[in-house]
C-alpha cells in the first residue's frame, strides 16, 4: 500500500476539521514538493474541487512523475443524454488544460449513480473513447455502497475504483467487496480515512447531529488511549492492515501535517489490534456519508 495525496483543500474551503480554509499557493508548493521527495506517486482531484486543478497546474513542475487522477462532472439526473457525452468530454479536456498535462493516469465517474442512471452507457462509451484515444490511462468510479459496486460490475469494466473506508465506515471490508475487487485485478483507492476530520476531533466539540454516535466515539478514544495511539495512528493503521487497498488517499490542510501523516503512515502497526476495531464499525450512512450531514 502506498499513500495518495488529495487535493481538495488546494480548490476549496473543506473538512469539518479544517480550520484555515483553502491552503495558500506557496504551501501547495511546498507540500507537493514534499510529497515528490517522499514517495508519494498519486494525486486525486476533480473538477468540482474549486480551483484544485488550476492550482495544480501552476504549481506542478514538468517533470513531476506524479500518477494524476481526476473525475467527471456530476449530473445526478436519472436519466443521461447523448449531448451528456460531449459535456463528459469537454469537461476533460478542460480538466487537461487546467492541470497542464497531455494525458492523466485516471478519470474517475465522480457519482456512480450516473453510470447507473438511464442511459449511463452513453458516458461510459465517451470515457471509454478517452481511454481509447490514449489520453486516460485507466477508467474508474467513485462509490459510496457496496450495492453501486454490485450493480456496476454487471454492466461496466474498470481498472480502478475509489471507496470509503475507515474505523466507522467498514461495510466494503465486512461484506468482501474490497475482495471481490481484487479478484477481479482492480486497482483500489481509499478515501474518507479520517472521515474528514471526524475521527481526528474530541468528540466533546462535535456538532449536535453526531450525539447518536459520541458514545462509541468516547469508547473509541478510550481504546486508543489504552493502547498509546493517537487517532491519527489508528486511523492510518487500521487502513494500512487492509491488504487489498492499493492507495489511501488523504487530504491535509498544510505541510505539517503531511509530514506527520507521512511519518505516522511508514510506522509499523500491530495487525492483530486493529482486527479489533470490528466494534466500532456503523451502517447508518448519516454518518458516514459527509454528503448527509446536517450540521449547518
Amino acid at each position: 500500500m502506498k499513500l495518495g495525496l488529495g487535493t481538495v483543500q488546494f480548490g476549496m474551503d473543506y473538512g469539518i476539521s479544517n480550520q484555515h480554509g483553502k491552503i495558500p499557493f506557496e504551501e501547495v508548493k511546498a507540500i507537493l514538493k514534499f510529497a515528490q521527495e517522499n514517495g508519494v506517486d498519486v494525486i486525486d482531484t476533480a473538477c468540482s474541487y474549486g480551483e484544485s486543478e488550476s492550482v495544480l497546474g501552476r504549481a506542478l513542475s514538468n517533470e513531476h512523475g506524479f500518477r494524476l487522477i481526476t473525475k467527471t462532472p456530476f449530473f445526478k439526473r436519472k436519466q443521461v443524454f447523448v449531448d451528456d457525452a460531449s459535456i463528459i468530454k469537454d469537461t476533460f479536456y478542460g480538466s487537461l488544460r487546467k492541470l497542464g498535462q497531455s494525458k492523466i493516469a485516471g478519470l474517475l465517474t465522480h457519482h456512480a449513480d450516473d453510470l447507473l442512471s438511464g442511459g449511463g452507457d452513453i458516458l461510459y462509451n465517451a470515457l471509454q473513447e478517452l481511454k481509447n484515444e490514449g489520453i486516460v490511462e485507466k477508467l474508474g468510479v467513485s462509490v459510496y455502497t457496496g450495492e453501486q459496486i454490485d450493480l456496476l460490475l454487471k454492466r461496466y469494466t474498470f481498472d480502478l475504483i475509489q471507496v470509503p473506508v475507515n474505523i466507522l465506515d467498514q461495510r466494503l471490508i465486512n461484506n468482501y467487496y474490497l475482495k471481490k475487487l481484487k479478484e477481479q485485478n482492480i486497482e483500489i483507492h481509499a478515501r474518507s480515512v479520517f472521515l474528514q476530520g471526524l475521527l481526528l476531533i474530541d468528540p466533546e466539540q462535535l456538532h449536535s447531529f453526531f450525539n447518536p454516535i459520541k458514545p462509541l466515539l468516547f469508547k473509541y478514544r478510550q481504546f486508543l488511549n489504552s493502547h498509546g495511539l493517537s487517532p491519527i495512528e489508528g486511523s492510518l493503521g487500521f487502513v494500512k492492515g487492509i491488504p487489498e487497498i492499493d492507495y489511501l488517499i488523504i487530504g491535509v490542510n498544510n505541510l505539517e501535517q503531511l509530514k506527520d501523516n507521512l511519518q505516522y503512515f511508514n510506522r509499523t502497526y500491530n495487525d492483530s489490534l486493529f482486527s479489533t476495531f470490528k466494534e466500532f464499525s456503523i451502517n447508518d450512512l448519516n454518518y458516514l456519508n459527509p454528503y448527509l450531514w446536517k450540521i449547518n
